[in-house]
């Protein structure tokens, strides 16, 4: 599971919400040439959980939001700007930590370290190389804004 946020202000209203997941896809779509948005889901300030990608909250859909680690994996964005020390309302985590726990396979330890494959040398990884990531660290191709620690 990969957090990113997306870089809004974090003042909006959670009724403008679908708005601002519009202008994420749009941007993905023009400026990047994806397809769709390139999150699986999206969480606003609020709690509330948006499918992301298209296809279906269910299946596993290939997502485009961690270069050369895409496969196999789930990518939900925060909608916001969450930096080192910017607090993440309660809803928000919440929910972003019962989506995570929905989404790993059972038996998996949220803590524990994961080795993955990348797919692609878009990375900061070689295609092949394997790169071991634990907690709060990411593959070097997370969401241009910083990161969110959750």
């Amino acid at each position: 599971v990969f957090i990113h946020h997306t870089g809004n202000p974090n003042d909006y209203d959670c009724a403008d919400a679908p708005e601002l997941i519009r202008a994420v896809q749009a941007d993905h779509v023009e400026k990047d040439g994806w397809d769709d948005i390139g999150y699986n889901f999206l969480v606003d300030r609020c709690g509330t959980i948006y499918e992301g990608r298209a296809g279906g909250i269910g299946r596993s859909v290939l997502g485009a939001h961690t270069k050369g680690f895409n496969a196999d994996t789930v990518g939900i964005a925060a909608i916001g700007t969450f930096g080192e020390g910017t607090e993440v309302p309660k809803p928000m985590m919440d929910a972003l930590v019962e989506l995570a726990a929905w989404k790993l396979r059972p038996g998996v330890d949220p803590l524990s370290t994961v080795e993955l494959v990348s797919s692609n040398a878009e990375s900061r990884f070689d295609e092949g190389q394997v790169a071991r990531l634990w907690p709060e660290s990411h593959a070097g191709a997370a969401a241009p804004h910083g990161e969110v620690t959750a």
